[in-house]
Formats: C-alpha cells, sequence, structure tokens
C-alpha cells in the first residue's frame, strides 16, 4: 500500500549533560528509530530518560531497553490499526520492556549486589529492601515515542519528556493531554507496578499530520526559563532545515544540545525529529542510522 502522504525521515542526537560530564556519570537517556536508515513509513522514533538516582543504578540501561521495546511494538503496530490502538498497546509496550529487563539481569549478574551494598554503606536502608521487593527499580525510565504509517500518526507516552507538533511557522501544538501528576522531578515510570495504566496515546489522521515533529527528554524544556522559548525550537528547527539543509542540521544538532545543556539544566538531553523533507523542501537524502544514546 503506498503512503497516503510524502514519505517521512527521523534523525535525531543524544548528549551527555554538562552535570554528568563534570561527574563523570554516563548519559541516562536513549534514543533510536526504526528502520535504521530512518526513512518511512512506516517508521518509529523513540526516546528514554533513565531516572539517574542512586537505586536505579542500571537506569541508562533501562533507557536503552525502554526505546528497544517501543521499536520492537511500532514495528508490529505498523500493521495494524493505530487509531484504535490504546491502553492495551501500552500493557505490550511494559511487557515487553520488563522481559528484556529481566534478560539483561540475568546476563549480568555482576556488581548488582556491590551496588546494594554500596547503597547500604551510604545510609540508605530504604532502597535495598525496596529493589528486593521490586529489582525493576534499578532500570527506571521514562519513554516517548511516536509512530508513522501511511495512516498516521501514533504517539505514545509514559512520564515526562515531550511532544511536539510543528504546523506552521508560529503553530505549535502537543497532541498529548499533560499529566497532572509530573511535578518538579516527580515521574510516572516503566518500573513501576501496573504503569502500563500511565501511558498517554494520542492518533493524528495522516490528512492533519504537521510540518515536523519534535520528540525531547525533559533536560531540553528544563533549559529554558520561558516555557515559551522552548516552544520556539520546534520552529527554529525547521527553519534551520530549510535555510542550511538536512545535512548541516543533523551535524550541528549534537552541538546544539551540548551547549543547551551547559547554559541551561545540566541535564542529559535527547531530541529526535520527524520531519517530511520534501514538503519541507530540504531534500530527500537521509541519516546513516538510528542508534541509542
Amino acid at each position: 500500500m503506498a503512503p497516503s502522504f510524502p514519505g517521512w525521515l527521523a534523525f535525531g542526537a543524544s548528549v551527555r549533560g554538562a552535570t554528568h560530564t563534570q561527574r563523570n556519570l554516563p548519559n541516562q537517556d536513549a534514543l533510536a528509530w526504526t528502520p535504521p536508515d530512518g526513512h518511512g513509513p512506516p517508521l518509529v522514533l523513540a526516546l528514554a530518560d533513565g531516572h539517574g538516582e542512586a537505586r536505579s543504578f542500571r537506569s541508562h540501561h533501562g533507557a536503552r531497553l525502554a526505546v528497544q521495546a517501543a521499536c520492537d511494538l511500532g514495528a508490529d503496530l505498523a500493521g495494524e490499526a493505530l487509531s484504535s490502538a490504546g491502553a492495551e498497546s501500552g500493557r505490550r509496550l511494559a511487557d515487553r520492556w520488563r522481559q528484556l529487563v529481566e534478560a539483561h539481569r540475568t546476563a549480568n549478574p555482576d556488581g548488582w549486589d556491590e551496588a546494594i551494598a554500596g547503597l547500604e554503606r551510604a545510609g540508605d536502608r530504604q532502597a535495598p529492601a525496596e529493589l528486593h521487593e521490586n529489582p525493576l527499580l534499578a532500570y527506571g525510565s521514562t519513554l516517548v515515542f511516536a509512530v508513522v504509517t501511511a495512516e498516521g500518526l501514533w504517539y505514545g507516552q509514559l512520564g515526562d519528556g515531550d511532544i511536539l507538533e510543528i504546523a506552521g511557522p508560529t503553530t505549535v501544538r502537543r497532541p498529548l493531554p499533560a499529566d497532572p501528576r509530573l511535578v518538579g522531578n516527580l515521574t510516572t515510570s516503566l518500573c513501576q507496578p501496573d504503569c502500563w495504566r500511565d501511558f498517554r496515546f494520542a492518533f493524528r489522521p495522516a490528512a492533519e499530520a504537521p510540518l515536523a515533529v519534535l520528540l525531547a527528554t525533559d533536560g531540553y524544556a528544563n533549559s529554558f526559563r520561558d516555557p515559551a522559548g522552548f516552544l520556539q525550537v520546534g520552529p527554529d528547527l525547521v527553519d534551520a532545515l530549510r535555510n542550511d539543509g538536512l545535512a548541516a542540521v543533523r551535524d550541528l544538532l549534537p552541538g546544539w544540545l551540548e551547549e543547551t545543556s551547559r547554559e541551561g539544566s545540566g541535564d542529559d538531553i535527547s531530541a529526535g525529529l520527524l520531519i517530511r523533507p520534501l514538503v519541507l523542501g530540504v531534500g530527500a537524502a537521509g541519516g546513516e542510522g538510528g542508534g541509542h544514546g
């Protein structure tokens, strides 16, 4: 079946935050897309943000496995009716992530007991008990993703982060409703029991598709004092694509994100873009492939 609207392209970057660099901590974010050449539909783009706190000592792995789970599910859903996808898809995604986490934990037992002992030496009596009750806490992560098919775009999100649709030079909209529980550093997470109930989903039919979609982890928005400044990022990136070309923006994006972290939140930042090159007039040449940040 031929696409009902011009082809899409995914690309992005994930950078270690300035604070994590200073503390010699790993990038807790992950970014991936499928198919690897970034061309679709069908196309899946996913970002995740590991919690990074002491008890979530494997959250960088949790984030990597989260984007893998989202890409796996998105590829499966590409042949289904996205307009009717919902809560059951959240359950499938959560189950897939748990399977991947359990496989990783089984294959990597070294360091687990040492990490628990470190928490105890630091005087944290609660975390070891919580990890014994729920080992998934070590891998805790949020997740945002988008699936593009000929039918349209399907968005999903658990926890903080952002999805912005850029429909015009001054038109930016959020396709998903806000979660009022996400206040300060509080977030829902894949590691929580029944987390599939906390997923938010939205569908946008192909006829209403925007020019571009920006997905970002919360380190991006948190780097702006004014929320309006972050909302302008999407149109600014579209302008850069039109003025400088796809190759230039793709090459410059990591440096832009590193500067944003350095001057803003200090957190890891991941940003992924879904664009329609022919509609934007930036050519159809695409990236070298997806990956994990």
